[in-house]
């Protein structure tokens, strides 16, 4: 009975398949028929929406190359050759938004290569990251026009910088729309254009790419050891982004620039689907002072933040402080907003403004973007008491570092 019903199962699904494929074969009919006949229309709707921003806005977008000399030692076995120097190369992408010829890119793309520095103070020794910026840097439209470029203006924190092309004259520029990320939501398509690996052999194009996908998340935190740049705020998503992409837009089904595309989570250094992008609208409150070539002046707080780790929260825990989030105080500097404002070494943050702390990236990221002289209250954690304590967020120009390690006038 079993073997008999069981072959009874087996044809009937058999007949399921041929009947439904015989479905797809023929004239659709009916209902069924304009349902089908409908959703490939709206198919080739959301096709026709992607040709069009390949067609339109991605002329906007440029490859960026860049090259310079940095000094590097010559050294065999225990013998030192004295100093030498080695040419390296730099690839990324970029979005004409001015027919001036100004062009949008990450800070980190302009830089050739870093490098991890010992700061000496007089009194201590602190680590520094510093940079090497590209001594040639030319923009490559996608018509196959190229120019030389200048940096025009750096925000290092927010990893942006603005690019002047020079000698355009009166020529034809074609420009990006710069949309509104505020009106970004998690589901919405979205295409990342750039040029990955464009200067490589075989794929040496200035024809952009463009990979589509979907907004994955908002507001998402991105760790570096960069003491320069703080990746917070930031647009995920699963269109594909791989390396020379950064510097390159993130747009939504208009062809507007809803984001700069920044960096990628992987673990094997290719696209995995989870790339970020910096919202367009924080890179638009800075570009007047970018255009200027003005140094930017940031919000800050005074103090040197550290995530809790798994031990330090087992370590409240012991105490009577169920704190699973928030950042640690490891120090409060002298004279600054956190130190009139009564934070102490040792107490956790855990809300800025509305909004909870969960780690040292969006701490940083709050602070940093918020205005000057702004009023905020602070709440945190001491000996296991929450504490409100009302701070005015200060306003500071970081200090940078060149190649050699001396401070940048």
């Amino acid at each position: 009975m079993k073997t008999r019903a069981w072959k009874r199962t087996v044809a009937l699904a058999g007949l399921c398949v041929l009947v439904f494929a015989a479905a797809r074969l023929l004239p659709g009919t009916g209902a069924l028929g304009e349902a089908r006949s409908e959703a490939i229309q709206q198919a080739l709707a959301i096709q026709d929406a992607f040709v069009e921003v390949a067609e339109s806005t991605a002329k906007a977008v440029v490859t960026i190359s860049s090259q310079g000399r940095v000094s590097v030692g010559d050294r065999l076995g225990m013998f030192y050759f004295g100093p030498s120097t080695a040419e390296v190369r730099g690839l990324g992408s970029g979005v004409i938004f001015d027919k001036r010829g100004y062009v949008l890119t990450s800070d980190h793309v302009i830089e050739i290569i870093t490098e991890k520095r010992w700061l000496y103070t007089g009194h201590e020794r602190i680590p520094v990251t510093v940079g090497k910026v590209a001594s040639e840097i030319k923009v490559t439209l996608p018509d196959g026009r190229s120019f030389d470029a200048k940096v025009q203006g750096r925000d290092r924190l927010l990893d942006i910088a603005v690019l002047k092309m020079e000698g355009v004259g009166g020529q034809d520029l074609p420009v990006a729309a710069l949309g509104d990320s505020s009106k970004v939501r998690v589901g919405h398509l979205a295409l990342a254009i750039g040029n990955p690996y464009g200067s490589y052999q075989y794929l040496d194009s200035p024809q952009p790419t463009v990979t589509d996908g979907i907004i994955s998340a908002l507001g998402r935190t991105f760790p570096t050891d960069d003491e320069r740049r703080s990746y917070g705020g930031l647009i995920q998503t699963s269109a594909a982004i791989n390396r020379g992409n950064s510097g390159g837009p993130l747009v939504n089904i208009h062809g507007e620039v809803i984001g700069i595309n920044a960096a990628i989570f992987s673990t094997s250094q290719g696209s995995e689907g989870i790339g970020f992008a910096i919202p367009v609208n924080r890179v638009k409150t800075r570009l007047k002072e970018l255009i200027a070539g003005k140094k930017i002046r940031y919000g800050y707080l005074g103090i040197t933040p550290v995530d809790l780790d798994p031990v330090k929260v087992e370590k409240l825990a012991r105490q009577g402080a169920n704190i699973p989030r928030g950042v640690y105080v490891f120090d409060v500097g002298r004279d600054t907003p956190a130190n009139k404002a009564g934070l102490k070494e040792g107490d956790i943050i855990v809300k800025l403004g509305d909004r909870v702390v969960v780690n040292k990236a969006q701490l940083v990221d709050i602070f940093a973007n918020t205005p000057e002289k702004t009023k905020m209250a602070v709440t945190i954690v001491r000996d296991g008491k929450r504490i409100i304590k009302n701070v005015a967020i200060g306003g500071w120009t970081p200090p940078y570092f060149t190649w050699a390690g001396e401070r940048e006038g």
